[in-house]
């Protein structure tokens, strides 16, 4: 707020200013009430005075109560103008509607509650019920609907869920209840797949599948769907949910959920619950969550998780993960139950890190226990390990000891490292009288190696020991395996099924082709033709091939392009295409960099080629009426073009295998070698055809000679029809 005042303008405020003035007074009419009675003075930037009176009111009508929050009546008064001088103190009187609007429900048959809420902030309107139906079911539904999206912008998102409880169950046979059901739908809104994996391990899955008592938890309900289910434009999901039950001894959640259009995901989602009557908790109590995902643009995904559970006084716990992804940025296979080996780092892309071990856990003051463990297999490693701890507390004095081993087998290249740990202390008054420490690691092979550490303590007496010791030989030049590269990408690049030859057309085609009986790829002239392989990545340097060092190159890549002797031009011509490779396949990496490194990377594999080589056509021809097929000749002039694509490898290094001493050096040789791949021209034609529908000038020029054609026929079988008269 801003006070002056000057001669020439006189007295001034400017800015907002308020004073508040509650009223601790409730008007009770009988059936009309009115709470939190407030007076607001102020002021706004238009230099109009406010006075308000803003009150809740409540209407009680026989057991159905409608309540209005923050309503306001009140005037604005023009006490300055434009000009900062004094005002014509014109009154206009103005409403202020209230933020939401409250009902409430208590009758011998129905009771319940519900909201309906407008924030105009954030342009979002709200609405949300929790009845109850003669003690039978209840009924919990909710609608959120959004003007905008999340940064402003222009758009809408809507949320919908329902969730009815039946009490009892519709019994279904066996002991089973059906105990609730549940659907949901959203329009502009997605399922954020990784929130759902985090909700799996701490378990509040279940809270987000069903919207259970709104009335008491609606701003976590709210919260759940922001979390979960954020808005995203041109994206769709819907989902139902059901609940079986078994006595009180179980009870299963279970929910299916699919997303549409990009990605389209298929997600199985929900809970088991076992346990004993709500009095015998503490004897007996299992939860476990469990999400199973098909993600089209990915993969496949399952992750269980185990929280919140006992058996006497026995805490249980763990986590389950699966990984089968075939596409996207992160691509292999892993199962883990309790983790992984402490020097594996899964790829942040498969959203397993962090995973509790599977485990149990005794915790008394005089004795606890707790025992965990893991087992792990990947695209290219198995793990397994386990770890035990025990104490025993009697009175001052204190016995305490662990054991822990860890085990990591690598197959490509084979490797492996395994290690142990042991120790023991006895302690008394908080002073340590005996202590006893073990470490040993063994890896291997070529070179073997071991290493180990002790320490023992009495008192303040303390004793280290240590030892590495390594054996065996090393993996010497003349005893490495050696491969052949070229032959393999040779392999790959004269196989018809790493070429694709691609149709230009958009809907139709002029002319019919009948399909050629033969292992040989047919190009059209309005076709293209794209190559792609997955044996050797092109244009990175091999350190290594699989198990073995290349023999004969250590580098593949594409300099030029010739199609019947005619060099293409790179961007105008052809555009290179990636694939995924393992980066281990190629690189000698340290054993750290091969557990942290990805299992798959985007490469180099091969090429496409673009749509400007199509500039020769073949000549329209005319045909006889009495044909009942329509089509252009296809002079050898464009054949020729298509006969022979011919690839030429880049200048590469080639290197002589030469059984030598392990001191000696192998010579490297440059070359370049051009590889050819055939294209057949023999086409058949069916009688028939089809307009195109091609949004080109050739497709244009097409529709125009099928159209001369037909009319040329029309006009001829006319004429003939009147010579005959």
């Amino acid at each position: 707020m801003d006070l002056g005042y000057s001669i020439r303008n006189g007295f001034r405020i400017n800015g907002d200013y308020l004073i508040q003035i509650p009223l601790d007074k409730n008007v009770d009419l009988n059936f009309v009430k009115f709470n939190n009675l407030m007076i607001e003075l102020g002021g706004d930037p238009s230099d109009n005075l406010l006075a308000d009176l803003n009150f809740s009111f409540v209407a009680d009508f026989y057991g159905i109560a409608i309540s209005f929050a923050d309503l306001g009546i009140g005037m604005n008064v023009n006490v300055f103008d434009d000009n900062g001088k004094f005002g014509d103190l014109d009154i206009k009187p103005h409403f202020k509607f209230p933020d939401g609007i409250g009902i409430t429900i208590d009758t011998k048959a129905v009771t319940g509650a519900g909201i309906i809420k407008w924030n105009k902030e954030k342009e979002e309107f709200l609405g949300a019920i929790s009845i109850g139906v003669l003690n039978l079911c209840s009924v919990d539904a909710l609608l959120l609907f959004s003007m905008c999206m999340p940064d402003g912008s222009k758009g809408f998102s809507f949320m919908a869920a329902l969730s009815t409880t039946f009490k009892p169950g519709i019994q279904l046979g066996m002991g089973f209840q059906l105990t609730k059901i549940g659907g949901s739908l959203g329009i502009n809104r997605r399922i954020d797949q990784d929130r759902l994996i985090s909700a799996t391990r701490d378990g509040t899955l279940g809270a987000v599948l069903f919207v259970d008592d709104i009335a008491h938890h609606l701003d976590t309900v709210l919260g759940n769907i922001t979390t979960y289910f954020p808005a995203k434009e041109e994206q769709v999901f819907f989902g139902f949910m059901t609940q079986i039950a078994f006595s009180e001894i179980m009870k299963i959640d279970a929910g299916l959920f699919i997303q549409a259009p990009d990605p389209v995901v298929v997600i199985i989602a929900g809970g088991m619950h076992i346990g004993l009557s709500k009095s015998l908790d503490w004897v007996l109590s299992i939860n476990v969550y469990f999400l199973g995902m098909i993600d089209f643009s990915k993969g496949l995904s399952f992750d269980a998780s185990m929280v919140d559970s006992h058996i006497v006084g026995i805490d249980l716990y763990g986590d389950v993960a699966f990984r089968l992804y075939w596409a996207g940025d992160t691509k292999g296979f892993l199962f883990s139950a309790g983790g992984f080996h402490p020097k594996y780092k899964p790829e942040a892309g498969f959203n397993v890190s962090n995973m509790r071990r599977i485990g149990m856990k005794l915790n008394y003051s005089l004795l606890k226990i707790s025992l965990e463990s893991y087992f792990a297999v990947t695209s290219n490693t198995v793990q397994f390990g386990a770890r035990a701890e025990m104490s025993i507390n009697l009175y001052v004095c204190s016995i305490s000891g662990f054991y822990e081993f860890n085990a990591l087998f690598q197959f490509n290249p084979f490797h492996f490292m395994v290690d142990g740990s042991a120790g023991m202390k006895v302690k008394c008054c908080g002073i340590t009288l005996l202590s006893v420490a073990i470490a040993l690691e063994l890896r291997g092979p070529a070179r073997w190696s071991a290493s180990g550490e002790a320490t023992f303590r009495v008192l303040i007496f303390e004793k280290h020991i240590h030892f590495s010791e390594t054996w065996g030989k090393a993996l010497e030049d003349s005893e490495k395996k050696y491969i052949s590269v070229l032959p393999i990408f040779e392999a790959g690049f004269i196989d018809n099924t790493n070429w694709q030859v691609i149709s230009n057309d958009v809907v139709g085609r002029l002319v019919s082709f009948s399909e050629i009986k033969s292992d040989e790829l047919v190009v059209k002239p309005s076709d293209t033709i794209a190559f792609s392989q997955s044996g050797v990545p092109l244009g990175e340097r091999m350190e290594k091939y699989g198990e073995a060092e290349p023999g004969d190159i250590c580098q593949i890549d594409i300099e030029n392009i010739y199609i019947s002797g005619v060099e293409l031009t790179k961007g105008n011509d052809y555009e290179f295409l990636s694939s995924s490779f393992a980066p281990a396949l190629i690189k000698d990496l340290s054993e750290e960099e091969k557990l942290a490194a990805p299992s798959y990377q985007k490469m180099k594999s091969g090429f496409t080629l673009t749509h400007s080589l199509q500039e020769e056509r073949g000549e329209g021809q005319e045909v006889k009426p009495y044909q009942e097929y329509i089509c252009q000749s296809l002079n050898d002039g464009v054949w020729s073009r298509w006969e022979k694509y011919s690839v030429e490898t880049s200048t590469t290094e080639r290197r002589a295998i030469r059984k030598m001493e392990a001191s000696s050096r192998k010579k490297i040789n440059s070359f370049s070698k051009p590889l050819t791949h055939n294209f057949s021209s023999e086409i058949t034609m069916n009688r028939k055809y089809a307009s195109s529908q091609r949004r080109n000038e050739e497709g244009i020029r097409r529709y125009i000679l099928q159209s001369d054609c037909i009319l040329r026929r029309k006009a001829r079988s006319f004429i003939d029809q009147l010579e005959n008269v």
